[in-house]
């Protein structure tokens, strides 16, 4: 599970996508052309919020008290 340190935001912020968009030098996406418009909303969003450090500590707190815990 994801540990975060007060104060710091994960490395893997910084480095989920290259500036192409692409995950490294290999990946990239298909999806169905209808859902381009939504996926690209949700980059949008996601770009506007990717150094927020009160969205990491939210998200790190729900991977740990909530999607991280036992079913």
């Amino acid at each position: 599970m994801m540990k975060h340190a007060a104060g710091s935001i994960p490395e893997a912020a910084n480095s989920l996508f290259t500036e192409n968009g692409y995950y490294g030098s290999y990946g990239g996406s298909f999806i169905p052309e209808i859902l381009v418009p939504a996926f690209a909303e949700i980059n949008r969003h996601f770009e506007q919020i990717r150094h927020d450090e009160a969205f990491w500590q939210e998200y790190c707190a729900l991977l740990a008290d909530y999607s991280g815990r036992p079913t």
